[in-house]
């Protein structure tokens, strides 16, 4: 994967793929969301709605697959999202609302789930959590290594194009070594 391949995407682009495919919103404001994420340019459309294209090649096919599977596999909660971080869950008022960007769903190792303790969870938090799962201390262990090799791969990855992502990555690596392991 390479961010070399980026898309072209501007509010002048949107504006024009909103008229001729739902003219009903041409006159909405359209202004760029602030991302850390690297998938899909964002953009709201008035004050309710958003319009989500793929940025770059890679991520082209991920909305169909959203879109498939996610309600085939709804009634089978948990599902194994593989890339639980802070850009990938909305929160209001100090809630979880909503878990989105379901790019890399059933990656195959539940544990990759479990390292939301340390990219989202305080110190605190995370014990709470940790006592709440049914998992034992090797997945515990497994799911701090997918935060810490989370952190790294993307702070590296990110460091010349995006640095929101960066900074957040290399913020997130750092929690799984000064914490304790169990």
């Amino acid at each position: 994967m390479s961010q070399a391949n980026k898309m072209k995407i501007d509010a002048t682009l949107v504006k024009r793929l909103i008229a001729e495919q739902f003219p009903q919103w041409a006159d909405h404001p359209i202004r760029p969301v602030e991302s850390a994420g690297t998938d899909n340019a964002i953009y709201r459309l008035g004050e309710d709605m958003a319009v989500q294209l793929p940025g770059v090649e890679w991520a082209i096919g991920q909305v169909e697959k959203e879109q498939r599977w996610l309600p085939k596999l709804a009634p089978l909660l948990p599902l194994s999202h593989g890339d639980l971080h802070p850009g990938n869950l909305l929160v209001a008022q100090g809630r979880l609302h909503a878990v989105i960007d379901f790019g890399t769903l059933g990656v195959g190792d539940p544990a990759c789930d479990l390292m939301v303790a340390w990219t989202f969870l305080s110190a605190e938090s995370r014990d709470i959590f940790r006592a709440a799962l049914p998992v034992d201390d090797a997945t515990w262990a497994q799911g701090r290594g997918w935060a810490l090799s989370f952190g790294l791969i993307a702070y590296a990855y990110y460091l010349d194009t995006n640095p929101v992502l960066a900074r957040i990555s290399r913020a997130l690596s750092m929690r799984p070594l000064i914490t304790r392991a169990f």
